[in-house]
């Protein structure tokens, strides 16, 4: 056996035991073998072309010979690194990350930012590199849900540019200069600000040709006072205004919505499209809604019910219980919720014939229990953040392994089961011909395989017994 702090081995075959030092068994979920050393502080599970390794709390690593992947973190979530083939990212608490890889265009391209004062990338086409050193000057590509960003001195001049639409801003964000294909806009945040922009088209790839729609738009005294007019040249233009704190209304051929006084007034709304009438007084704490694409009773906090042919949202003395419902053309998913994260139920079924293909239950910090398709089933007992952050597989690496204080599996395929407590103090697994039991960290085990039964004391066999056929 060798044991080290990172790259540890433990050169025994499924079974072995050690006492409290270490322990190997077969892994039951999945075809390979896991290690564990001194309770909870070490362990190591390979199967198939999968191999992690980890000291909790500490670092952790997982690879995968098969698609060339590397995954580790140190001191999660302060650091962590991710690799697949040859694209890579690397980041200190989002702060400080750096990555790189081929883009869309195949060009080889490698990032790194100090977020948010320094921002760099060097790729294969040098058109594609920027530098940005916040607030004094740069250049950068693709940041901030724009295409391009120039500044000097930000925010005393910035120039974005998205799709066709060159925006430059003085003083950002309280004046800016708008300008794109058929647009123009300008603005004087809060006092006054307009744009406006003339119907377009463009060819989709079948050939046919799809009207994007023009607007006009007026703003005084932000928050205040604005209207506009949305979706000139389409079928169906939207007008809208609002005139705070007296009126807000929105008017097209699909939907009609008023409210009065804005934003807790009485409000009526008439969605020709969805199909349904809504009231609401004050809306959104009193609602009434019928019709086919909506039916909502809400009476907030005390009760609410909302629902159509596809979602469903309930609850009574919110946040104390709550159940959302969200249905596909297959399946149909719905979650339970007590107190938020306190208690959950989650359950996914098949339309048609009703069989349960997912489930979950939680009770948070104490326990949480999943169930697949396949018959596959796990159990935990603490779950300190799994509730919360369900199928992470970060803290399921970093974090389950230390505090999971009882942990038992079955695999529905084969039939084999485990159970441990305490870091595997008591441990036992379950097949088809065989039964183990081990005590004390395996210092006291008791196996029955078949026809034959043995006992270990100390790792030494003391008593074997066979059944007479």
């Amino acid at each position: 056996m060798a044991c080290l702090a990172i790259g540890f081995s433990f050169k025994g075959e499924a079974g072995s035991s050690f006492g409290p030092l270490a322990q190997s068994f077969e892994s039951t979920l999945n075809e390979g073998l896991r290690e564990e050393y001194f309770g909870p502080l070490l362990y190591q599970e390979s199967y198939g072309a999968t191999r992690t390794q980890g000291i909790p709390f500490v670092y952790t690593r997982s690879q995968n010979s098969d698609v060339d992947s590397d995954e580790w973190d140190l001191f999660y979530p302060l650091l962590g690194y991710d690799r697949f083939g040859k694209e890579y990212r690397l980041q200190l608490l989002q702060f400080i990350n750096a990555h790189g890889g081929k883009g869309r265009d195949q060009s080889d391209a490698q990032r790194f930012a100090v977020f948010p004062f320094y921002f760099q990338q060097r790729s294969t086409r040098p058109e594609d590199n920027y530098t940005a050193f916040l607030p004094f000057y740069g250049h950068m590509k693709n940041k901030l849900l724009r295409d391009e960003i120039d500044f000097v001195l930000w925010p005393m001049y910035v120039k974005t540019s998205k799709k066709d639409i060159i925006t430059r801003n003085y003083l950002a964000p309280l004046i800016h200069f708008r300008k794109g294909n058929a647009l123009q806009g300008w603005q004087v945040w809060p006092f006054a600000g307009w744009e406006t922009k003339e119907p377009t088209t463009r060819t989709l790839m079948n050939g046919e040709e799809e009207t994007i729609g023009g607007h006009r738009r007026l703003t005084l005294f932000w928050p205040f006072f604005f209207n506009q007019k949305n979706g000139i040249g389409t079928e169906n233009p939207q007008q809208q205004s609002a005139f705070v704190p007296f009126y807000s209304y929105l008017k097209s051929p699909n939907r009609d919505s008023i409210t009065a006084p804005w934003p807790l007034g009485f409000t009526i709304t008439h969605d020709r499209e969805k199909q349904y009438r809504e009231y609401g007084f004050p809306w959104p704490i009193v609602v009434w809604a019928n019709g086919e694409g909506k039916t909502t009773r809400r009476f907030w906090p005390l009760f609410g019910l909302s629902y159509n042919d596809s979602l469903r949202s309930d609850f009574a003395l919110w946040p104390i219980f709550r159940y959302r419902e969200r249905k596909t053309q297959v399946t149909v998913r719905g979650r339970h919720q007590l107190l938020l994260y306190l208690y959950q139920h989650v359950e996914e079924r098949l339309l048609d014939s009703g069989e349960t293909t997912y489930e979950r239950w939680s009770l948070w910090p104490l326990l949480t229990t999943e169930r697949k398709q396949n018959g596959d089933r796990r159990f935990q007992a603490l779950a300190l953040l799994e509730p919360i952050l369900p199928g992470n597989e970060s803290i399921e690496r970093n974090f389950s392994h230390a505090w999971s204080i009882w942990r038992s599996e079955a695999n529905g395929e084969t039939g084999k089961s485990s159970r441990s407590f305490f870091w595997n103090l008591f441990r036992s697994e379950t097949t088809e011909h065989s039964h183990k039991v081990s005590f004390c960290f395996g210092l006291v085990q008791y196996q029955r395989k078949e026809s034959k039964r043995q006992w270990r004391l100390f790792f030494i066999p003391f008593r074997t017994s066979s059944s007479t056929p």
